[in-house]
C-alpha cells in the first residue's frame, strides 16, 4: 500500500470552537492516520476545541482559547502565513481544504486567505450545503461567499459531497460535472454517542433537546413558539451550543412566558452525549441541511427524533424520525405532544434509530475519502 501525504488546511481550525465541519475533518485525521496514510492538520495556532483533544507531534502549535473576533483574524493571517512557508518545504500527493478561502478586512485593507499547494498535488475541497446561496438574506456576505464556492469548486480536482442532496444542489446550481463528485456521508463516533441509563441531568426534570446554531434557516423562532404552545405539561427546553442567547431570543422567550422553562448551556461531546440520552425528545427544525450530524448523534444515543421533512434530512434519517414540515408551528406542537404522549411511537422511533445510526460510521467515511484520494491519483 503507497502511503498518501495530505494535507488539511488551517481554515476551519481558525473558524470552528465546536461544530459538524471541524468534528469531520477531527475524525477524518484520525482514522485515516489509523489506515496507515500520513495525513497532517496545518495550523499553527487554532482554537478549535476538537484539536485540542488531539495529541499531534508534527511541529509546534498551540491552542488559543478566544472569541475576539479581531484576534481570530489575526489567528488566521498567522495560519495563512505559517502555511505558505510550510508548502515551500513539505509536498503533499493530497491538498484537502477543510473549508473555502476566506475575505477578511484588516487594517483597512482586504486579504484572501487560502492555502497553499504544490503542482504536482491534487486539490479536494469538501462542499456541504448550498445554505448561502439559498438563505441569501439569512447570512451574512452570502454574496461574496458564493462566488468563493463557485471558483474553489471550479478550481477542484475533486468535489466531496456529505449528501445526495448536496450533490443535486451543486450540479443544480453550479453546473458542476456530476463525475466530479464524490458522495460521501458523514458518521458518528459510537465510543461517545451510545444509549445508556443516565440521571446526569436530572436537575432540568423532563426536557426537549435543541442542540447547535440557531441562525436563519434553523428555524429557532418558530421552534421556541411550537413549545410554548405544547399541551403537554411540566416538559422544559435545554439548548446546547451555539452561542448564547442573544437580546432578540431573550425578548422572544419572555414573550412567550416560557423564561423558566428554557435553558442554555455548552460543553464537550461527552456533556452533550449525556443530554441526548436523558432528553425526551430531540427536535431538529432546520428548513435545510447539508447532511444534520446531530440527528445520527441523538438516534445512536436512543433519543426520539423529530426534524424537517426536507433536503439532507430525508436521506440521512430515513425512517428512523418523525419527518414534519417544521415550518409550520402548529404541526410542530402537535407532533411533540404526540411523541411525549405516545410511549409506543416513542419506543419505535427510538429502536429504529438506533439501527438507522449503526449505518454511519467515521471509519466507513475515512475509507470512502482514502478511496477517492486514490481514485484521484490513479487518474
Amino acid at each position: 500500500m503507497k502511503k498518501i501525504k495530505i494535507k488539511y488546511d488551517f481554515q476551519i481550525f481558525n473558524s470552528q470552537k465546536y461544530g459538524g465541519i471541524s468534528k469531520y475533518f477531527f475524525y477524518l485525521y484520525i482514522n485515516i492516520k489509523n489506515l496507515g496514510h500520513n495525513p497532517n492538520i496545518v495550523v499553527p495556532i487554532y482554537r478549535n476545541k476538537y484539536l485540542s483533544n488531539l495529541n499531534r507531534n508534527n511541529y509546534f502549535s498551540f491552542y488559543l482559547n478566544t472569541e475576539n473576533k479581531f484576534i481570530n483574524q489575526i489567528l488566521k493571517v498567522v495560519s495563512f502565513l505559517f502555511d505558505f512557508m510550510h508548502s515551500k518545504f513539505h509536498k503533499y500527493d493530497i491538498v484537502h481544504k477543510t473549508y473555502f478561502a476566506s475575505k477578511i478586512n484588516l487594517f483597512g485593507f482586504q486579504f484572501l486567505l487560502s492555502s497553499f499547494s504544490s503542482a504536482k498535488s491534487k486539490n479536494i475541497i469538501t462542499f456541504y450545503d448550498m445554505s448561502y446561496l439559498l438563505f441569501p438574506k439569512l447570512l451574512k456576505n452570502s454574496k461574496n461567499i458564493v462566488a468563493l464556492q463557485k471558483e474553489q469548486c471550479a478550481k477542484a480536482d475533486l468535489i466531496i459531497s456529505i449528501s445526495e442532496s448536496t450533490k443535486n444542489d451543486l450540479i443544480k446550481y453550479f453546473n458542476i460535472d456530476q463525475s466530479k463528485i464524490k458522495v460521501i456521508h458523514l458518521g458518528v463516533d459510537q465510543e461517545i454517542f451510545f444509549k445508556a441509563n443516565n440521571d446526569y441531568c436530572v436537575h432540568y426534570n423532563n426536557f426537549i433537546l435543541y442542540v447547535g446554531n440557531r441562525d436563519g434557516y434553523k428555524n429557532f423562532d418558530i421552534f421556541l413558539r411550537s413549545f410554548s404552545n405544547l399541551e403537554t405539561r411540566n416538559i422544559n427546553l435545554v439548548v446546547f451550543g451555539g452561542s448564547n442567547f442573544n437580546v432578540e431570543e431573550i425578548n422572544l422567550i419572555n414573550s412567550l412566558n416560557i423564561l423558566e422553562k428554557v435553558f442554555y448551556l455548552d460543553g464537550d461531546e461527552k456533556l452533550l452525549a449525556k443530554f441526548y440520552n436523558s432528553a425526551k425528545l430531540f427536535v431538529y427544525p432546520s428548513l435545510y441541511e447539508g447532511f444534520g450530524l446531530p440527528i445520527l448523534e441523538a438516534m445512536s444515543c436512543g433519543c426520539p427524533v423529530i426534524a424537517g421533512k426536507n433536503s439532507s434530512i430525508l436521506e440521512v434519517a430515513g425512517n428512523a424520525a418523525k419527518l414534519i414540515d417544521t415550518n409550520d408551528p402548529k404541526v410542530l406542537t402537535n407532533s411533540m405532544d404526540e411523541i411525549l404522549g405516545n410511549n409506543e411511537l416513542k419506543l419505535s422511533l427510538i429502536n429504529l434509530g438506533l439501527k438507522r445510526s449503526k449505518q454511519f460510521s467515521w471509519e466507513k467515511c475515512a475509507l470512502d475519502t482514502v478511496e477517492a484520494y486514490e481514485q484521484l491519483l490513479a487518474k
